[in-house]
């Protein structure tokens, strides 16, 4: 071989390494020099249509059926409950209990003269009410005429009174404050009617008025027989022999000295009322009221009975 030649090759070779052939995948498959130095590989799967991805919980491939009309609103409707209900609670605690009703004693029809000889019932220092022969009384319903109006406004109080009398008795009635606007268009000499609670302060029994309307004059005759018509009805108490009227006196003089000899402030006529079954309550208001006009006893307060000495 010349030397041309020799030359030739060696280029070539030379050159070869330099820009080696791309394999092919035909080429690597065939030759057997990249079999031996390739390394290991796992069989490639066979390639399949990617399967759609699974949701999330969240986006459920189903739509959530949408809420109807009617549970939206009850929903709302509840909501609002809710949030309306606490400012809703303090106001119910300030009003009365709608299943609890107030009670409203009776208004008794009396005449005047009845209720100051009634006897005056105290519930520690407050009065609670006033006993008539046995009766618990509150409440009276009354006819007089007015004789005589006071009125007293200033700055720090409105006080007024007017006082009635309906032939039997004189009796006051009061107000206070703006209340006294009730007496505006009453004058002495009127006959008015009275609904009120009865009060008891500084020994004067009077009424706080509810209702006061104007009546004419001929309806004071009218409740006069009214109430005399009524207390005829009633069962008459039968009357105490001398002798028994004596036992009663002294064992009521024996009451209120055995209560003073404990160290108490004489006795209660409600005590003494209960201790003494065997005599009728008007009997013993009577017997009592007898002691006092004799001197023989007093009252501290109402409703107390002390022994004074005869």
């Amino acid at each position: 071989m010349e030397p041309e030649e020799i030359k030739e090759k060696e280029v070539e070779i030379i050159e070869k390494p330099a820009t080696p052939p791309t394999p092919t995948p035909s080429s690597t498959s065939e030759n057997p020099i990249f079999q031996e130095t390739s390394l290991p590989t796992e069989p490639t799967p066979t390639p399949q249509p990617n399967p759609a991805p699974t949701p999330e919980p969240t986006p459920t491939p189903k739509p959530d059926p949408q809420p109807t009309p009617e549970p939206a609103s009850q929903e709302k409707n509840s909501q609002t409950t809710i949030q309306q209900t606490p400012s809703q609670t303090p106001q119910q605690s300030t009003q009365y209990p709608s299943s609890t009703p107030m009670k409203r004693n009776i208004a008794f029809k009396y005449k005047i003269g009845d209720l100051t000889r009634g006897n005056p019932i105290m519930d520690g220092e407050r009065f609670s009410k006033l006993d008539l022969n046995g009766k618990e009384v509150v409440r009276v319903n009354i006819i007089a005429n007015v004789i005589d109006k006071f009125i007293s406004e200033t700055e720090d109080r409105k006080f007024g009174t007017l006082t009635l009398d309906d032939a039997s008795g004189q009796i006051r009635i009061k107000l206070f404050g703006d209340d006294i606007s009730k007496f505006e268009n009453l004058t002495q000499g009127q006959t008015i009617l009275v609904i009120g609670t009865l009060r008891f302060y500084n020994n004067e029994l009077y009424i706080n008025p509810e209702i006061i309307k104007q009546a004419e004059p001929k309806y004071l005759l009218i409740r006069k027989l009214e109430v005399e018509k009524a207390q005829a009805s009633q069962p008459q108490t039968p009357q105490l022999q001398q002798d028994q009227v004596k036992q009663l006196k002294d064992q009521i003089i024996e009451k209120i000295k055995s209560a003073e000899a404990e160290g108490k402030e004489g006795i209660d006529t409600e005590q003494l009322i209960m201790d003494l079954k065997d005599f009728p309550a008007d009997s013993i208001n009577k017997e009592i009221q007898n002691l006092l006009e004799q001197g023989v006893a007093y009252e501290p307060k109402p409703g107390k009975i002390r022994f004074l000495g005869v």
